[in-house]
């Protein structure tokens, strides 16, 4: 992990002390890879440091990672049915996405490829 993403890892902790680290780790390297792609980087520029760690936190409740997963409300054996709770959708952290609403800040720091 280099320098950037540990000032980004220890931004996040800050924010969630109560979050497992391993966990916190796996967040911050997928959002910042996802980023670098995005922006077409090899590193993450000092400015984007609070947008990483924003979307870092975005991605780390949307994702259920901190235990707000849907409880399940009904089992069927026969044929193997689960209902949930609530309805949880899936994360995405493709170039397509909308990076939670941070788009916007990363569009001033992505080069084109040609």
């Amino acid at each position: 992990m280099n320098a950037m993403n540990e000032e980004v890892l220890n931004s996040l902790k800050n924010l969630l002390p109560s979050a497992d680290e391993n966990v916190l780790e796996f967040v911050v390297e997928a959002v910042v890879d996802a980023v670098l792609n995005y922006i077409n980087h090899d590193t993450l520029p000092k400015e984007l440091k609070t947008a990483a760690v924003l979307i870092c936190k975005a991605y780390y409740h949307k994702s259920g990672f901190d235990g707000s997963a849907a409880y399940v409300t009904a089992v069927k054996r026969g044929d193997v049915q689960t209902n949930f709770g609530a309805e949880k959708t899936a994360v995405s952290l493709d170039g397509n996405s909308d990076f939670f609403g941070y788009r916007a800040m990363l569009a001033p720091f992505r080069k084109v490829r040609w």
